[in-house]
């Protein structure tokens, strides 16, 4: 998983788009299979999805956009049988380009009891 901050020479709004499109994370994180919207309308709060992935073994997780500002930032919460966790990105504009944040935030063990 990508941890930390990214220098892209593309304006905001380019990568904004590309960053909130959900089918290509796949493209940026090693390890993703699918990553797909699945509820009705455009992404944005509260949109809802599915993400398979290769990690640890196969594993397949339900996530909520929890907070959107676009062109600015996005958080969201994910859980599968396995894990439950969030991951936050944002995006500020540089000298002739963009500055990406990518937060991962926290994972536990479902059956942690967290």
């Amino acid at each position: 998983m990508i941890k930390g901050t990214v220098e892209i020479n593309r304006p905001v709004e380019a990568v904004w788009e590309y960053i909130a499109e959900p089918k290509n994370n796949k493209e940026w994180e090693s390890g993703v299979e699918e990553m797909v919207v699945t509820s009705e309308g455009p992404i944005g709060l509260g949109s809802m999805g599915r993400r398979v992935e290769t990690y640890m073994g196969r594993d397949e997780f339900v996530w909520e956009i929890t907070e959107w500002t676009p062109n600015k930032s996005v958080a969201m919460k994910y859980e599968s049988d396995k894990f439950a966790g969030d991951s936050a990105y944002s995006v500020d504009a540089t000298d002739g380009g963009t500055r990406d944040h990518q937060q991962p935030g926290w994972c536990v063990p479902v059956s942690s009891g967290v």
